[in-house]
């Protein structure tokens, strides 16, 4: 899994599976310096 940058509002990256893999992407945003993924999913 990689991380691309998000295209919705309000967070900064997205998961991005590399290789065959499923449509759904989790979004995160960075609070105070670390990675937070709360809870965000799209399809792509």
């Amino acid at each position: 899994m990689g991380l691309v940058v998000s295209e919705v509002e309000g967070f900064d990256f997205k998961s991005k599976v590399l290789g065959k893999g499923g449509d759904r992407r989790f979004h995160a945003r960075i609070i105070n310096g670390v990675l937070h993924f709360p809870g965000l999913v799209t399809e792509h």
